[in-house]
């Protein structure tokens, strides 16, 4: 986790197919404003498998779930 970094290069990138899809849309958009603060240059990936599932439609599902945790096992 964090491997990955998001730059000012991969921003670049994802412009020429961030119509592709509406998270792609999202992530640039939100990139944008977070580029044009002062000194931001970069910014750690936290779920890269997100990022391919925005990229790639077909490799995912998207769904609406509800989390849990087994309070005994804490799994």
């Amino acid at each position: 986790c964090h491997g990955i970094l998001y730059t000012k290069d991969t921003h670049k990138q994802l412009e020429k197919i961030k119509d592709k899809s509406q998270s792609l849309q999202e992530i640039y958009h939100v990139m944008s404003i977070y580029f044009k603060k002062p000194g931001k240059n970069g910014k750690a990936f936290h779920d890269p498998l997100t990022a391919c599932c925005a990229i790639d439609l077909s490799i995912g599902q998207w769904k609406d779930v509800q989390l849990y945790m087994d309070e005994k096992t804490k799994e």
